[in-house]
């Protein structure tokens, strides 16, 4: 939550856990990322942290545009999942 709040300045609750999904990186040779179903405060605008150029809540349609493989999976399992 730490991370939620000083990438986008938002404080949100966790509400589950989605899951843990590992990615090959050429910097890193592994990437894992583990994804939670937040809750935010009503009202609720994400502004870009120190290392960022924007924060921004999209469209659930805009899931093709993420750039992490690992992101878009982990995005499509919640909306399988939340049907």
């Amino acid at each position: 939550m730490r991370e939620l709040e000083e990438e986008t300045g938002i404080k949100g609750k966790i509400r589950s856990l989605i899951g843990v999904y590992p990615q090959p990186s050429s910097n890193y040779i592994s990437v894992l990322t583990i994804g939670y179903r937040i809750d935010c405060p009503a009202g609720s605008i994400p502004r870009a942290g120190d290392d960022a150029l924007k924060a921004e809540f999209r469209k659930i349609d805009d899931i093709s545009q993420i750039p992490f493989i690992s992101h878009r999976r982990m995005l499509e399992k919640e909306l399988v999942a939340s049907k």
